[in-house]
């Protein structure tokens, strides 16, 4: 039996065991678990952790050791080399290889919901999430401001892309943009937090003015900050889609023994998963 996971904390919003597990139920493979396993950053020492994460086959990272997860691998993919972040991880005769599918799962997203990164974007947050927005709005030739509630944090993370032309603004600037992103987890369902779902991190100035909203928050599927932009006549979204697709490329890296992004593509089951869960978790 091969043992996969979630690493991060807190994980009581994850949907990605049963998000795999739907996974293998389409296309199975052997006889597999998903676990979650809990990992405060404050826990995060480097013999301790690697013995217990090398139980696993693979697992995927979230907030916040995206980042912080890099030191204890023995590699990475050319994109998570580039961005500085890791969602997913292998095992490979007894070593660990970091990879970074956000960015695909992300461009993918962008694109079904017809939201251009090649003009005027801004991206909320300076975590790992943010990094592969930034990365994937550099590598459209989009023109990219980055902004977060810590503004030293954004000027550090904008100067960590290697001289690449990036604006920083307060969290509380207004401007025009074609398009929005949110990679906080402001709006997100917290048991840690309950308040945190109410919150909508991007102004209404901001809102007023831009002309597409993704949020990177899918649980619950329409949060504050979407239902606000809808509200306003914005084309919006949740980053459930995102979440489906980043699963299928971690898939894919895993198993090696088909190219899963391009079966469920071809037959429409990405979609019907976006839908599925999403009507789910509401």
């Amino acid at each position: 039996m091969d043992k996969y996971a979630i690493v991060g904390y807190p994980l009581g919003h994850s949907l990605s065991p049963e998000l795999h597990k739907r996974l293998w139920e389409i296309a199975p493979c052997g006889d597999n678990t998903y676990e979650v396993f809990e990992l405060p950053p404050a826990k995060l020492k480097f013999k301790i952790t690697k013995k217990r994460l090398l139980k696993f086959r693979g697992f995927n990272v979230t907030i916040p050791l995206k980042t912080a997860i890099i030191p204890l691998l023995d590699g990475l993919d050319d994109a998570a080399s580039k961005i500085g972040s890791v969602n997913t991880v292998a095992k490979r005769d007894g070593k660990l290889y970091g990879y970074n599918t956000d960015i695909f799962g992300l461009c993918i997203a962008l694109a079904t919901y017809k939201m251009p990164i090649d003009k005027k974007v801004i991206v909320y947050g300076s975590g790992g999430a943010a990094r592969s927005a930034a990365a994937a709005v550099i590598k459209a030739g989009g023109e990219l401001t980055v902004t977060a509630r810590n503004i030293n944090k954004a000027k550090v993370f904008a100067e960590s892309f290697g001289g690449e032309k990036i604006n920083v603004a307060p969290i509380d600037n207004i401007a025009e943009y074609e398009t929005v992103i949110n990679c906080t987890p402001a709006g997100m369902l917290s048991l840690d937090n309950p308040a945190q779902i109410d919150e909508c991190i991007v102004p209404e100035g901001v809102l007023s003015l831009c002309k597409n909203v993704f949020d990177m928050v899918y649980n619950p599927p329409l949060t504050k900050l979407v239902k606000t932009a809808r509200a306003m006549g914005k084309n919006a979204e949740s980053g459930m889609s995102m979440l489906v697709y980043q699963a299928i490329f971690a898939q894919q890296i895993w198993r090696g023994d088909f190219t899963f992004s391009e079966i469920l593509s071809n037959s429409g089951i990405a979609a019907a998963l976006t839908n599925e869960f999403s009507e789910k978790f509401k």
